[in-house]
């Protein structure tokens, strides 16, 4: 599914090195958290805070979770209990 997402930098609680394409952050699915890929669409291979990208968000367990997140859903991204991440599912 594509979404666009911008990552926190330290001075709003998140990360504090940049992430790069392909991090695993876990994702919020309403009171569960599941495991997630975050890889760019737009050929970026550092993402830098407080901006937003066109990403691809693979799903670790797809079978169970695919079906709870829809276009248009928010997101919340975590690592360990910091969120480091928003964004929004723009297809599906």
């Amino acid at each position: 599914m594509l979404a666009k997402i911008t990552f926190r930098g330290p001075q709003r609680g998140g990360r504090n090195t940049p992430p790069q394409t392909g991090v695993r952050p876990t994702v919020r699915l309403g009171d569960e958290f599941t495991s997630c890929k975050i890889e760019s669409t737009e050929g970026v291979e550092v993402f830098e805070f407080d901006r937003e990208y066109n990403v691809r968000l693979t799903l670790f367990f797809p079978d169970k979770y695919q079906s709870r997140l829809h276009t248009c859903d928010d997101l919340n991204f975590y690592e360990g209990a910091k969120q480091v991440a928003n964004g929004k599912i723009v297809s599906e």
